[in-house]
């Protein structure tokens, strides 16, 4: 089958991931001498490699990576494995992906710091935000002052916590986050005023 319309549906880099998580399941079963004949079959043994995985305490990506690795390496299967799909989210509910920013706190501090230096303020305040509140890069440069609540806000109810509103993000629209850390909270009031 030709792929080149196929493959161009996902990021290089992505395909290169789960690739490797596939070639890592088919030599899983290959040792085993499991063979892969028939969805049920990929169905089955897919369930059975997440389980060994989350036994030597992998995270659920691995999972998921390999199980779209599978419906590249086998497209008639889309839509019937089942089991695979349930496994992953049972999986998932066992492992909850642990959030962790992409960059260190000493890194992003680095960073804040030049980004001042250079007269960009904002920049830098925006980055120390996105670091605490655990912000995407489109949800920190759509903030606005209005979007801060600060202590005894009235839009707030007047809480004693400082909310940040996130109008657009890739989980739903209008949702908000506290801010927690008293460094932070600090920085959203003095920005705000």
């Amino acid at each position: 089958m030709e792929r080149l319309l196929l493959d161009a549906a996902s990021a290089p880099s992505t395909r290169r991931k789960n690739e490797r998580a596939f070639e890592e399941f088919k030599g899983w079963c290959d040792w085993r001498g499991v063979v892969l004949h028939s969805p049920a079959s990929i169905d089955t043994a897919l369930v059975n490699w997440f389980t060994a995985k989350y036994r030597e305490d992998y995270s659920p990506g691995i999972g998921h990576s390999a199980l779209a690795g599978a419906k590249r390496e086998f497209p008639w299967v889309e839509g019937q494995l089942f089991l695979a799909a349930r496994a992953l989210r049972g999986w998932a509910k066992l492992k909850p992906t642990q959030k962790r920013p992409p960059l260190t706190w000493a890194v992003t501090c680095a960073m804040a710091c030049c980004a001042i230096m250079y007269g960009h303020f904002m920049a830098g305040v925006c980055m120390l935000l996105s670091f605490s509140l655990m912000l995407r890069i489109g949800e920190a440069l759509n903030l606005r002052i209005a979007d801060v609540g600060v202590r005894g806000d009235p839009r707030m109810g007047g809480a004693p916590d400082v909310w940040v509103k996130l109008r657009h993000t890739k989980t739903g629209d209008n949702l908000s986050v506290k801010a927690d850390e008293e460094w932070a909270v600090r920085l959203l009031e003095l920005v705000v005023r």
